[in-house]
């Protein structure tokens, strides 16, 4: 006996419009909407119900500088421009990232965003949209332009790749009651426990963290996590547009990336280990992609 599917008709229309030099992410947790527009980012607010933008943006959020007379790579008038933008959760608070040409990586709390929008909304006297009173939480150097950007939730964690080769990966501290049975579960796993050289970072908390080089600790004391962490891989020879954790619950603790060049190499992290697990790469052959392995 055959049946039809009913289908019923949709209308659908534009809602707004961005050109190639924009960047945008979406709150998965808030009704906000992002536009990263050179070295600015453009804050709207979608209006109910057809969810269209406004001409103008509710605020515009100037990036801070992690240092003065930093420079680009693509356009040497504007190092500061913004190359890759996202929003994810970190820990329990969702954040908006972004990387930029010259290396800087910067990230604020969307609930602040919110706030000052907020604020600006029920007080008539706060006329412009400019958010210079929104402050990021966190502002790194990658050293060179930065283009790939991952954040891992329950681990909070941020890796970011650049045109070094390397990839970044800022580990902030685990501070809570909650982290302490976390810390205790990641002792008795079975993670490898062979030293290696790392970086321990000064603060206890993104807000005020410090990041810098470090003698060498056993991983097992490392993922107590009592501190900031940035941990540096080097494996790849070319320049690095994108990576990715494994998000889930299946690696709370953020061991697993996975990164891939302009050359078409993907490689798998141990990221704790800084040691590389896989290395594929992928070659074009009569217009298809197969994977060669090269480990």
């Amino acid at each position: 006996m055959s049946s039809t599917r009913p289908f019923r008709e949709l209308n659908v229309s534009v809602s707004g419009v961005q050109r190639h030099n924009e960047r945008t992410a979406l709150s998965q947790v808030r009704n906000l909407y992002f536009v990263a527009y050179v070295d600015r980012i453009w804050v709207y607010q979608p209006r109910f119900p057809t969810q269209v933008l406004r001409t103008r943006p509710d605020l515009i959020l100037t990036l801070p500088v992690s240092r003065e007379n930093l420079t680009g790579y693509i356009d040497k008038d504007n190092p500061h421009a913004v190359n890759h933008l996202v929003v994810g959760d970190l820990g329990g608070e969702e954040i908006l990232a972004c990387v930029c040409d010259d290396g800087d990586v910067v990230a604020f709390q969307t609930q602040k965003i919110l706030a000052a929008i907020e604020r600006r909304t029920a007080d008539e006297r706060l006329h412009a949209v400019e958010g210079d009173h929104v402050k990021a939480f966190f502002n790194e150097n990658v050293g060179k332009s930065a283009w790939g950007l991952a954040i891992h939730k329950s681990a909070r964690m941020i890796a970011v790749s650049a045109n070094t080769t390397e990839i970044t990966v800022f580990a902030f501290a685990l501070a809570t009651e909650s982290s302490t049975a976390y810390s205790r579960a990641l002792e008795r796993s079975t993670l490898p426990s062979e030293s290696v050289d790392w970086v321990p970072i000064g603060a206890s908390s993104p807000e005020s963290a410090s990041f810098y080089q470090s003698p060498s600790f056993e991983a097992s004391r490392l993922l107590l996590r009592q501190q900031n962490y940035r941990i540096t891989l080097r494996g790849h020879s070319d320049n690095i547009p994108s990576v990715a954790f494994y998000n889930s619950q299946d690696d709370s603790q953020g061991r697993w990336l996975v990164s891939t060049d302009i050359k078409s190499a993907v490689v798998v992290w141990d990221v704790w280990c800084r040691r590389i697990v896989k290395r594929t790469r992928f070659i074009d052959q009569n217009n298809a992609l197969h994977p060669a392995d090269v480990s």
